[in-house]
């Protein structure tokens, strides 16, 4: 017997602290699920993607996946690709969690050790502490850097294209908001920062959330603007290359071309984490490009941001690790850009 996949949202009256409902759930033993369109493959998988984000422990990952196998199987049988994108978010999200679980343990761990296929027997009380995620709705972005690694030439001030492997490297967006809504994200970042000093004694008093500035205008004047930069450093300290940032379209499908410009508008993930200014040693909160839905794209222009220069979107101080690489590492998360704190 088999059964089409239904429609159900996977997060109606789900508490993330509890395990997830399995899509798969909805066929027992007797049954099989297939698929017969790419439009419900490709909608399966997105649920199963964003149940994955939404998982605060590597115990229910591990559970979850072995729970959803049937409905991963069957995604395989249609799409091995769409199979295999679901297999690299959940390795994502591990490695994000067993960052958090060493961040609060203080002590190295190998975020790529564990298996998602193994049942974890090892609890942890909280997850993820100090890599808080933020979502930015309906923004509009400026000097998107997301189709390749760009890195900042500072003689002719401006983002080249460049190899990953090239010092700099990464990728990058800028996105602006009304000053009053970035206040409210300004104070709950510094709160954040506040709570991993509760962890971390050595942390530094907060100064500021790096990448975030007032905007002004060509005479100096507040514009009531405030932009966040968010980046991703193209390779990691021990000479890997990182996973470019998830982009996608309105559909959450892939955006066919991600070489958009200023003036496209959307929503921004980000993970905030405590960093450290490695110039003057104050501490902040450094922001990680995590995702980007775009929902309305812009390409082309008047080229003057290419001709006047961009803001220090990608430079040549030391990078920093995504924090399953940093927590491997065993070492302090340093901040990668030193934008003026919004003066709030």
């Amino acid at each position: 017997m088999s059964i089409d996949v239904i429609d159900a949202d996977p997060f109606a009256g789900i508490d993330t602290a509890e395990r997830p409902q399995a899509q798969a759930d909805v066929a027992d033993d007797t049954m099989s699920i297939r698929f017969t369109s790419w439009v419900r493959a490709g909608r399966c998988k997105r649920k199963i993607v964003s149940t994955i984000e939404t998982i605060e422990t590597p115990d229910l990952l591990a559970e979850y996946i072995e729970a959803e196998e049937k409905m991963i199987d069957a995604i395989a049988a249609y799409d091995a690709g769409m199979a295999q994108e679901i297999m690299d978010a959940a390795s994502d999200h591990l490695a994000i969690l067993n960052a958090g679980q060493a961040a609060l343990d203080r002590f190295p761990t190998d975020a790529g050790s564990a298996s998602i296929h193994t049942k974890h027997t090892e609890k942890h009380d909280m997850a993820n502490p100090d890599f808080k995620k933020f979502v930015f709705k309906d923004i509009s972005m400026a000097w998107p850097r997301l189709d390749q690694p760009y890195r900042y030439n500072p003689n002719t001030e401006k983002s080249e294209p460049c190899p990953a492997n090239a010092q700099g490297a990464g990728y990058s967006l800028a996105f602006i908001m009304p000053s009053e809504q970035a206040k409210g994200f300004h104070a709950e970042m510094k709160a954040h920062y506040n709570d991993c000093r509760t962890r971390n004694s050595k942390l530094p008093e907060f100064s500021s959330v790096f990448g975030l500035k007032q905007l002004k205008d060509e005479k100096g004047n507040p514009t009531g603007q405030a932009q966040f930069t968010a980046k991703k450093s193209a390779m990691t300290n021990d000479g890997k290359e990182n996973k470019a940032p998830v982009v996608v379209a309105a559909d959450h499908t892939p955006l066919a071309d991600r070489a958009i410009w200023t003036g496209s508008k959307g929503h921004v993930r980000v993970l905030a984490f405590p960093a450290t200014n490695p110039q003057d040693k104050s501490g902040g909160i450094s922001l990680l490009l995590d995702a980007v839905v775009v929902t309305q794209a812009e390409y082309g222009g008047d080229g003057l941001g290419d001709d006047f220069g961009a803001p220090e979107v990608v430079d040549d101080l030391p990078k920093t690790d995504t924090p399953a690489q940093a927590a491997k590492a065993g070492t302090d998360h340093i901040a990668q850009d030193l934008d003026d704190e919004i003066p709030f």
